[in-house]
């Protein structure tokens, strides 16, 4: 394990020591161990984290913001997929003349050979 791949881990470390046992994280700490410079950016990390857990903390949330965000969470529905042709026009699948930009590209044994044959068969 590389020094880039312990920070991408380390930096979901947990403040507060909860990952200390955790088998996911071992690698990556012992390599934060022998590397100095990386002991010490997991240090600064560290700090960092238990200030934002604690500036975090220190605020409490308002009353009613639980319920105030489940009544305006937007909920998207997606339409069916329309069938749009070149000029923008919905399609009619049946019409073949449109030019259907939502079509699939025609499958390559689907497409006429003249009767002659490739030989590859």
């Amino acid at each position: 394990m590389n020094n880039e791949e312990s920070k991408l881990i380390l930096q979901a470390y947990r403040p507060g020591g909860e990952d200390a046992g955790d088998p996911f994280f071992s690698d990556a700490l012992e390599q934060a161990r022998r590397d100095p410079g990386l002991g010490r950016w997991f240090a600064g990390q560290r700090t960092f984290d238990d200030s934002m857990q604690q500036a975090l903390q220190a605020e409490a949330a308002p009353p009613g913001l639980r319920d105030a965000l489940r009544l305006t969470r937007k909920i998207t529905v997606f339409p069916k997929k329309q069938e749009l042709c070149a000029d923008g026009n919905e399609c009619d699948k049946r019409d073949s003349t449109k030019n259907d930009l939502n079509s699939s590209p025609p499958r390559i044994d689907a497409v006429p050979t003249g009767g002659k044959s490739s030989g590859k068969e």
